[in-house]
């Protein structure tokens, strides 16, 4: 099961997350708009920090800042809204972020994965509310479900989408910022779904043994 933690702004948050088997962190360049934004030279700092084995996103809307991020730290881009009609002007591997409305039309490829999120007239993505979770099941290329996802409500998105790993942000904080407990909340529940996807797979194994 894949992890995504996103709206990291501080070393603090970094150095809760180093702790965890965490594999994608991300970081909101160019969204003046978003409380979370970074500047890139505090993005690239951040990254500086990073247990080597998580994998730096680079989350944005924002076309204009995309050739910047070809001379970044960041190893992913994930495009949301009007950033994903030039996705051809980047050198970084390539996430996309969709509403699952999106998800039934668009045949995304040569992506690192997909995230599969709310969206409000005002937002793309990052509203911290959940959407209608349906099955979602793109087999060549990795699914995240987003939208409100907490460490309560993770196992049940999940089980009914599918999705191959969970992408979480509002879901993880207190007073605005990433909550230590929070955090340590998720891979309790983390340990319980592993468990139970180890079991879903033996179990899909051996139904396909014997067909």
């Amino acid at each position: 099961m894949l992890i995504k933690i996103c709206g990291i702004t501080s070393f603090e948050e970094i150095d809760t997350i180093n702790q965890y088997p965490v594999d994608f962190v991300g970081f909101v360049v160019g969204s003046p708009k978003s409380r979370r934004n970074l500047e890139l030279h505090k993005m690239n700092e951040l990254i500086g920090h990073l247990r080597e084995e998580i994998k730096s996103v680079a989350v944005t809307v924002n076309p204009m800042i995309l050739e910047s991020l070809n001379e970044s730290e960041v190893e992913i881009v994930q495009l949301h809204g009007n950033a994903r009609a030039e996705r051809h002007v980047l050198e970084k591997k390539v996430a996309m972020a969709m509403t699952y409305e999106e998800y039934q039309t668009i045949h995304a490829t040569g992506m690192e994965y997909v995230v599969v999120d709310s969206r409000t007239k005002d937002h793309y993505g990052g509203t911290g509310k959940t959407w209608k979770w349906r099955e979602l099941s793109w087999k060549k290329t990795p699914v995240l479900v987003a939208g409100g996802i907490t460490p309560e409500n993770m196992v049940e998105a999940l089980e009914k989408t599918k999705a191959d790993g969970v992408d979480l942000s509002s879901g993880l904080e207190k007073d605005g910022k990433k909550d230590q407990k929070l955090i340590a909340r998720l891979f309790e529940r983390y340990k319980y779904v592993e468990r139970a996807f180890e079991r879903y797979r033996y179990v899909e194994t051996i139904t396909n043994d014997r067909t």
